[in-house]
């Protein structure tokens, strides 16, 4: 990519062994704004996950388990920090 007459060198990443970049394949990165359930994140993860498949697209899950930035104060935030990364590890899993 040239911007403004120099290369610009594409930065790659990857993320669970999926490569990320301009110049990669499309990548869906979908889920959940906050965990609300453990039931209700593994069903969502379940449909991102049969429809990634279907179109044979890669998917990456992604859910806040502590939304700090809610429009009111004494908002639902999530389950906190150990009860959301178990839930994610068994998402992941």
């Amino acid at each position: 990519m040239r911007i403004k007459g120099r290369l610009k060198q594409m930065l790659k990443i990857s993320i669970a062994g999926i490569p990320i970049g301009n110049d990669q394949p499309f990548v869906l990165f979908g889920g959940l704004n906050v965990l609300e359930s453990r039931a209700l994140s593994l069903e969502t993860a379940a449909c991102f996950q049969q429809v990634s498949r279907k179109l044979d697209i890669p998917l990456v899950f992604k859910a806040s388990f502590d939304k700090a930035n809610r429009s009111l104060l004494h908002s639902f935030r999530g389950p906190g920090l150990e009860d959301g990364l178990q839930w994610l590890e068994e998402i992941k899993s």
